[in-house]
């Protein structure tokens, strides 16, 4: 069911959530801040989203507010660990189908970042801008290649979005983070 494996994300998440990355530590107890990144990503993420047996592109210009303790060492030296997000972006047509518009609304945590590869995980929901794209309720897992969420690094994501209506779709993204 839905809410089953909904709920199993949304426990993993929290519980991984209250961990910093492994060798890193906050700078001191009174750290915790607040960073907005650039409000238009240049260039804008592009992936693919799979729905039965039609893929189509997207494109989006993902804005992010990292949050959370300062972290120091090795694995996250200058870095915050969780990031809220807020994308605008668009679905393109398939074999005569519309462009589709949608606003999407996230968390993401990233819990290890150190040497080339990180990882983390992230809970979101997708509100549709256009008649043919159901809303949907999703969790992701990402990657990161070079130092998390630093200038030149990569970011692949792979989320599963649960539509409110219909049936749910996977989407893929790559993007590469300015700040």
């Amino acid at each position: 069911m839905i809410t089953g494996r909904f709920s199993a994300w949304v426990i993993l998440f929290a519980a991984a959530g209250g961990s910093a990355p492994s060798g890193a530590h906050a700078a001191d107890s009174n750290a915790f801040g607040v960073e907005a990144g650039p409000a238009i990503t240049v260039p804008p993420t592009f992936g693919l989203r799979f729905a039965g047996e039609t893929a189509r592109f997207t494109l989006a210009l993902p804005w992010s507010v990292q949050f959370g303790p300062l972290l120091q060492g090795d694995e996250g030296s200058g870095l915050r660990p969780y990031r809220a997000l807020l994308e605008p972006g668009l679905v393109l047509p398939a074999g005569g189908s519309y462009t589709s518009y949608y606003l999407r609304a996230g968390l993401r945590a990233i819990f290890s970042s150190s040497g080339a590869l990180g990882f983390g995980l992230g809970v979101g929901y997708t509100q549709s801008m256009s008649n043919n794209l159901n809303s949907a309720i999703s969790q992701e897992m990402i990657v990161t290649v070079g130092r998390c969420c630093t200038p030149g690094s990569l970011l692949f994501s792979v989320r599963y979005e649960y539509a409110l209506v219909g049936g749910g779709e996977v989407w893929t993204s790559i993007g590469l983070p300015l700040w």
